[in-house]
C-alpha cells in the first residue's frame, strides 16, 4: 500500500509504504479512510478487510482484520470498501452484493446486513460510496 502527500504531483514519491508479510495485505483492491482520517481500511481480494493507523509505515500488522468463514467474503469476491459516519464497514462484492460489518468488527464475524437482489441494480459493482 502506497501513501502519497495530499499535494503530490508529477514524480513525487510516496511518503509511506505498508508492505510485507506482517501486513496481512493480500491482493488489495479497495481503500478508504475513516471519517477522522486516522485509520486506513483496505479490502483484499483474497478475502479480508484490514485496517492500519494512517501513520503506518513498513511491515506493520493491521490493527483490525475481518476475515474467516463467517464473513461470507470468500464466496462474494470483495472488491471495494467504504465507511459510513458511524464507522460501519461496507464491502462491495463482485457477486452483486454489499455486505455491511459493524464498526470495530474483528475476526470471523458475520455481516450485520447484506444488500443484494434484483431490485438493487447491483451487478458486479466495481466501487462504493456511502451518502
Amino acid at each position: 500500500m502506497l501513501v502519497y502527500a495530499a499535494d503530490a504531483s508529477g514524480t513525487d514519491q510516496q511518503i509511506q509504504v505498508v508492505y510485507g508479510a506482517d501486513t496481512g495485505l493480500n491482493a488489495p483492491d479497495g481503500i478508504t479512510l475513516n471519517a477522522s482520517g486516522s485509520t486506513i481500511y483496505v479490502v483484499n481480494t483474497h478475502p479480508s478487510v484490514t485496517a492500519y493507523p494512517s501513520t503506518a509505515n513498513g511491515n506493520v500488522a493491521p490493527i483490525q482484520k475481518i476475515a474467516g468463514p463467517n464473513t461470507g467474503m470468500a464466496k462474494n469476491s470483495p472488491y471495494g470498501v467504504a465507511l459510513d459516519a458511524t464507522g460501519n464497514i461496507y464491502v462491495v462484492n463482485h457477486t452483486g452484493s454489499v455486505t455491511v460489518y459493524a464498526a470495530g468488527a474483528h475476526g470471523s464475524v458475520a455481516p450485520i446486513r447484506t444488500i443484494s437482489g434484483s431490485n438493487t441494480g447491483l451487478a458486479s459493482p466495481a466501487g462504493i460510496a456511502i451518502h
